[in-house]
């Protein structure tokens, strides 16, 4: 590690301190938590990190020399269930000794790789072959993925409407589920280029890409191919809504909508959301994914039935430290938001998304740590 990352080459942390300017930390299966690192350790392919650091490497870039780490992780080919039969694949282990926390996973390739293409192996070798949908569906591995953006998470799954990817030269985290404990559980992650550009926020300036014929054409799994081909109906609409802290720059982001095979109760159109790392952060959730669900979990997306009917989303945006002035924009097509309002619950503001008051976004000053809003749906 300290070959890759301290002293001396380009972009490293050649004049901090490790240990008290820069650290990196792994997983500690002990407690589910994070352990500090030694120098002397070894990056392994595959296995995610936290990198803080008070100050920026050389260059304001953190760069890995090529002749000190290999650029490209060897593929195995003919693994039954991977799909890149030319590229093979490379199989990544998930600690499953706990269920319902979090597994850090690194894209072990040298560019991003669509999520709905990687497939969930369950008992080894000869074992049983799941979509990411279908393995949270057998309660192994939920189909969600989380990736931290400096203050929070973006959540993306296998399914449209919030396909992602595994993001070139980042970490990922998936969630175990208790059918998933004590079990054998790999990831196999193929060597396939992605063609689905994921954007977390309205405020984001490229529009999020449906899967391109030629990427579908090179995932030879018929499921995971319906799972991603969803009717264009009349009354299926997503609300992408997005909050950011205008003197930061932090984001955070959150799905509301209506869509075939979506239900009133929670289903995979419901991705929960992560816990912030720690403060400062920003975050904007479905506090118990929505009136009709029950238990105490917070929800990045929210989908409803694709009936056409009136409908009110509620949902909380939090954020540390207080005083933070936060911007609220949101992007839908242009009926859904003629026919949409949006009320803030703490000062019984009513806004109307297509307010030209409003086109910039609902401003906002994080007295407290959590604001609570409606968005309310008109109906057809």
């Amino acid at each position: 590690m300290e070959s890759l990352l301290g002293g001396g080459g380009f972009g490293r942390f050649d004049s901090a301190t490790y240990g008290t300017r820069w650290t990196i930390s792994k997983r500690n299966p002990s407690n589910n938590g994070n352990v500090s690192m030694a120098l002397s350790e070894t990056i392994t392919t595959g296995s995610g990190h936290w990198l803080k650091s008070l100050d920026a490497p050389n260059g304001g870039t953190l760069q890995v020399d090529s002749a000190e780490a290999t650029t490209s992780t060897a593929t195995t080919l003919g693994i039954t269930g991977c799909q890149a039969a030319q590229g093979g694949c490379v199989v990544v282990p998930v600690a499953t000794d706990a269920a319902a926390s979090a597994r850090m996973i690194a894209n072990p390739l040298p560019y991003d790789i669509d999520w709905f293409a990687v497939r969930v192996r369950v008992g080894g070798a000869g074992g049983t072959i799941y979509t990411p949908f279908e393995a949270a569906a057998a309660n192994i591995l939920s189909n969600a993925i989380y990736i931290y953006n400096g203050t929070n998470y973006d959540v993306w799954s296998d399914t449209a409407p919030f396909l992602g990817n595994l993001q070139y030269g980042k970490s990922f985290f998936v969630k175990l589920l208790s059918g998933g404990v004590d079990q054998t559980v790999d990831l196999l992650i193929p060597a396939l280029g992605s063609s689905t550009i994921a954007v977390a926020s309205p405020f984001a300036t490229a529009p999020q890409a449906r899967v391109a014929d030629s990427a579908a054409a090179a995932v030879t799994d018929s499921t995971a191919a319906s799972n991603r081909t969803v009717r264009d109906t009349r009354n299926t609409w997503v609300v992408n809504l997005g909050v950011k802290n205008v003197e930061t720059g932090w984001q955070a982001s959150a799905k509301l909508g209506q869509w075939p095979g979506a239900s009133t109760g929670t289903d995979a159109g419901d991705l929960p959301a992560m816990a912030p790392f720690g403060q400062p952060y920003l975050t904007m959730v479905f506090p118990r994914g929505g009136e009709t669900r029950s238990g105490l979990v917070d929800y990045s997306t929210d989908l409803r039935p694709a009936n056409g009917w009136a409908g009110t989303w509620n949902f909380e945006v939090r954020a540390q430290p207080l005083g933070s002035n936060v911007l609220l924009r949101w992007n839908a097509p242009a009926q859904v938001l003629a026919k949409s309002r949006l009320i803030d619950r703490e000062t019984g503001a009513v806004i109307y998304p297509t307010d030209p008051n409003f086109a910039t976004g609902y401003p906002m000053t994080m007295d407290t740590p959590v604001r609570r809003l409606t968005w309310e749906y008109l109906g057809n």
